[in-house]
């Protein structure tokens, strides 16, 4: 559950997402065609190109940093907190014009395709017998996820139309909640193998400190 139900946040979140992007901005700028909403609501899916290996690379990093999986873990975490953050603060301010919209939305969408490659960063440290138990299940709660969301939106309708916004505050308060639960879900500690250069480094550090052990006793 460790990877499933913080995949089910961000990946569930971006599908369910990116499916009303365009009605959203045509509620927003009526001027808009359909067509040019649409064109503006794809330009979330072209950030996976960047941000969601993004997320798995600050994860290695954060890895080989702090020698421990719990790095990896809080990475995740902490992306998909960010994601809630960012949701509920768009939904508590449905004024936003609809460029100030989009630019907020990209920077949530960062925050959420990230969190889709941290997770997929440490889905083997979850269960190194079975990982691929561990990572089919967690894509099949990406896909649950999407579907719960979608039905935030479906059922979020007032005088007929679709209110976008307290959808955005409902999700952004489930991200939070399921990612602040999920830090209490414990890991194994794994460490990282050490590169060829640190065991070198390791082991000129121990040969000086027994020949200066030995010279004290000789002397």
């Amino acid at each position: 559950m460790l990877c499933a139900l913080p995949y089910a946040i961000t990946f569930g979140g971006e599908l369910a997402v990116e499916s009303i992007l365009s009605g959203l901005y045509s509620q927003v700028n009526p001027e808009w065609s359909q067509v040019e909403a649409g064109r503006w609501g794809s330009m979330m899916g072209l950030l996976n190109v960047v941000a969601r290996p993004l997320g798995g690379f600050i994860s290695d990093l954060l890895y080989r940093k702090f020698k421990t999986t719990k790095a990896k873990k809080f990475w995740c975490l902490f992306c998909g907190f960010m994601q809630g953050v960012f949701l509920l603060w768009i939904g508590l301010v449905p004024s936003l014009k609809v460029h100030s919209l989009i630019a907020s939305l990209m920077v949530m969408c960062v925050f959420m395709e990230m969190g889709n490659g941290a997770n997929y960063g440490f889905v083997y440290f979850v269960n190194k017998k079975h990982p691929g138990i561990v990572a089919g299940s967690t894509g099949a709660f990406g896909n649950i996820g999407g579907v719960l969301f979608s039905l935030v939106f479906r059922y979020n309708v007032v005088n007929g139309k679709t209110n976008y916004f307290r959808s955005f505050w409902i999700i952004g308060i489930c991200s939070m909640a399921t990612t602040a639960l999920c830090t209490l879900i414990p890991l194994r500690e794994e460490v990282p193998e050490l590169s060829e250069k640190e065991k070198e480094i390791i082991a000129t550090d121990v040969e000086s400190n027994s020949n200066g052990s030995f010279s004290c006793e000789k002397n």
